[in-house]
């Protein structure tokens, strides 16, 4: 005698052979019970109970299993009869059918549609080795996944690192940056100071261009007004060719017929260079023998053509220097002869005060951001 313990309900069955109805216990239907029910197509309710829900006893159950068992196996057995029968029947040119090749292999099915008893036993290890390969799949997914992102965050902590240095190094560059800065800042005060100190407000120190023949219509604007100084211009004059001279006076007059060495008829330019610290409204005041014509930053801001002898504070216009350096052209023109002379002064924006101002008679050399090289390389 042999015991078997029901899968369902751990019931022992005790026999000679494997039980092929249901356990007493919970009704757990062995596999040849299954299958006969998958063949005959008997339904759930007829498994497990009437129309009405109610449970049928466990006792008619068995007995109806144990018939359709039987006639199963008489089924079984007529058709391997008549496959028998057949296969004698056939002729010397076919081949014959016996039972065993007309039985289904495993995976097939009968002829009424309902699968084997192999099959029934075997689905659940196929889709249980299925569920074991997707999960060792979704296992080795995972460790990938963990891999590249251990590594991932290796990486990040690198460029953190390489991150926090060179913000430590940006820092630090432009500490030093605003460290010179305010120096350069303190210089620049310091040299505006010096420069207002030994400024004027009279304009004594020039470049003066002359003898040149006068134009009484002047009616188009000359080279010289229209295009920026250049030291080594060289016109035609009342004299020959004519040049940019220096010229560095201690006196507020400027005497142009002893500059020129002329006292006939005749005209001159005087440019000069003038320095304030800051963008401010003022009053150019001029006094000329005989006319004159101003440009301030190649803007023309007086014009006066009159004959007259030279004195301070003839004329006043009112103008706005920019912080830094601004460009004063003067022409000034001889319409007689004997004194030739000129007066430029800088006052208040009401003109009630002097205005010191520094100025120099050559171009200043202007500071230029630096910028990156065009990478055009025709520097269009």
């Amino acid at each position: 005698m042999t015991s078997y313990p029901c899968p369902q309900c751990d019931f022992i069955l005790i026999g000679e052979e494997e039980p092929r109805g249901v356990c007493p216990e919970c009704g757990y239907e062995w596999a040849e019970t299954r299958l006969t029910a998958a063949l005959l197509g008997r339904g759930t309710s007829e498994r497990h109970g009437d129309a009405d829900g109610a449970a049928s006893p466990r006792r008619s159950r068995r007995s109806g299993n144990a018939f359709l068992a039987g006639v199963l196996t008489g089924l079984l057995l007529a058709a391997a009869a008549a496959g028998m029968l057949l296969s004698s029947a056939a002729g010397p040119g076919r081949p014959a059918t016996t039972p065993a090749s007309s039985a289904p292999t495993a995976g097939e099915t009968p002829g009424n549609g309902a699968p084997l008893a192999s099959e029934v036993a075997a689905g659940p290890s196929v889709e249980l080795a299925t569920i074991r390969a997707e999960r060792d799949a979704a296992v080795a997914g995972k460790m990938r996944a963990e891999q590249a992102q251990t590594q991932a965050e290796a990486r990040l902590q690198s460029l953190e690192a390489v991150h926090a240095e060179t913000l430590e190094m940006l820092r630090a560059a432009q500490a030093e940056r605003d460290e010179w800065r305010q120096r350069a800042e303190a210089l620049t005060t310091e040299l505006d100071a010096a420069r207002l100190a030994g400024g004027s407000s009279f304009i004594r120190v020039w470049q003066v261009l002359g003898p040149l023949p006068l134009d009484a219509k002047r009616e188009l604007l000359t080279p010289i007004e229209r295009n920026p100084f250049r030291p080594d211009l060289q016109v035609e004059g009342v004299k020959g060719v004519a040049t940019w001279q220096p010229y560095e006076g201690r006196e507020d007059r400027i005497p142009l017929e002893r500059i020129c060495n002329h006292r006939e008829r005749a005209q001159c330019y005087l440019v000069s260079w003038v320095y304030v610290p800051r963008e401010r409204r003022a009053m150019l005041s001029v006094g000329s023998d005989d006319g004159c014509c101003l440009w301030l930053n190649r803007q023309r801001v007086l014009e006066r053509r009159v004959s007259r002898s030279a004195a301070p504070d003839q004329d006043r216009v009112a103008i706005d220097l920019r912080a830094g350096w601004n460009e004063l052209l003067v022409n000034v023109d001889n319409a007689g002869s004997g004194e030739w002379a000129v007066y430029v002064e800088f006052r208040s924006e009401n003109g009630s005060e002097p205005l010191l101002v520094y100025s120099q008679n050559h171009p200043p050399v202007e500071r230029r951001p630096t910028t990156r090289r065009n990478s055009n390389p025709r520097g269009d």
